[in-house]
């Protein structure tokens, strides 16, 4: 998990009492913080068609219902890393 991992390099880093090491690393975490990509959040927008009906769009996607049945059978084998109040939790921060 990426929270689990921040919490490594913060802890790593709090160890270290080399000022020209801490310049080292802080020059390369800028560097790497300023190569990640952000997503544009336009290229998932898509424009809204007019005159098309739901038949349509069924059909355009390929739309397969499953029964209340196979849904919960997928969905109990979902294996989860958290328990149901560490992801709770994780929603009111």
């Amino acid at each position: 998990m990426v929270e689990v991992r921040k919490l490594n390099i913060i802890k790593v880093i709090m160890s270290i009492d080399n000022d020209d090491a801490l310049r080292k690393i802080e020059s390369q975490a800028i560097k790497i913080k300023g190569q990640i990509k952000k997503p544009n959040v336009f290229d998932a927008v898509k424009p809204i068609r007019e005159n098309i009906t739901i038949d349509q769009m069924v059909k355009e996607q390929n739309y397969k219902p499953i029964t209340y049945q196979e849904f919960r059978k997928k969905a109990d084998e979902v294996e989860w890393e958290e328990t149901l109040e560490e992801l709770l939790e994780m929603l009111t921060k």
